[in-house]
């Protein structure tokens, strides 16, 4: 089989290149479109997407992605195919193109479809791809599914299949990088952005700031990633909680900071599932 060009401008496959960065920002891999870099890795370490066109003699026209379950564990260099030219219909080509990718990639590490089943006044029925849930900003669909039309796009745990806990038995989640207690709480000044990772279910990373040194502090600023609703909580100097940040219509957050006199404050942030069932993800988080 021959693949043909997939004729993506560099912005195009920077984006994608991002995106799918942010879909695997808590396991132990790199994304890269750098061929030495890729070479360097085992042929049981490595997994190639090609983005083309055409193949439409191979594949029929609604595939828009091709991939063999647990190819990764061949060792010889299966890749997975995404055809770019089946996506003319939808806005966000970028997000498209890379959740296709890592879709396909899932299969190879041998992942199943995230389905859906419910009813309505038809009667039950059944959907073989998961088409997501919601509109706009919160608006969320598994990898495994189909989530094209969705803002977020994440890995998903249903009865049927935990995607981050089958991942987790072939590719490693990363080292924290940083702690999840008051004792271990990596400390940060005023004005200074700091990123960090969630990189798996139940993880918390905790900040401390001195705000004797830094009363200017009046707003707290986190950025997400992408793919990931965020919630931050506030600790004084006593450890005891009081107030919890949270942006019901975005995954980003721009509040007020609450100072109290001297003595260190805590940040604790986690990612609030609680609209948008993901639970790995990253940020960037500023106090000024």
């Amino acid at each position: 089989m021959i693949c043909q060009p997939s004729g993506l401008d560099e912005v195009t496959k920077k984006g994608v290149l991002a995106e799918m960065t942010e879909d695997f920002k808590g396991f132990n891999v790199k994304i890269t479109d750098k061929e030495n870099e890729y070479n360097l890795a085992g042929t049981q370490n490595r997994l190639r997407a090609i983005f083309t066109i055409g193949l439409q003699d191979i594949f029929h026209s609604s595939i828009n992605g091709i991939s063999a379950e647990n190819s990764i564990l061949l060792n010889d260099d299966t890749p997975v195919i995404v055809l770019v030219d089946r996506f003319n219909d939808l806005t966000n080509l970028i997000k498209s193109y890379a959740a296709t990718a890592s879709h396909e990639a899932g299969h190879a590490f041998g992942l199943h479809h995230q389905s859906f089943s419910g009813s309505n006044e038809n009667g039950e029925f059944f959907l073989e791809l998961h088409p997501g849930v919601g509109e706009g900003p919160l608006s969320w669909g598994p990898i495994m599914g189909s989530p094209l039309t969705k803002s977020l796009t994440i890995w998903y745990e249903s009865q049927a299949q935990n995607d981050l806990g089958k991942l987790a038995e072939i590719i490693n989640y990363k080292k924290d990088d940083h702690g999840n207690t008051f004792a271990s709480a990596r400390e940060f000044r005023w004005n200074t952005a700091k990123s960090g990772i969630i990189e798996q279910p139940g993880d918390v990373d905790v900040f401390s700031i001195d705000q004797s040194a830094y009363k200017k502090a009046k707003r707290i600023l986190l950025k997400s990633g992408g793919n990931s609703d965020f919630t931050i909580k506030l600790f004084n100097s006593r450890k005891n909680l009081v107030k919890t940040y949270d942006n019901p219509s975005s995954i980003d957050i721009d509040d007020a900071v609450n100072v109290f006199g001297t003595g260190k404050i805590y940040f604790q942030v986690s990612i609030n599932s609680s609209i948008v069932p993901s639970k790995v993800g990253s940020y960037i988080i500023r106090v000024k």
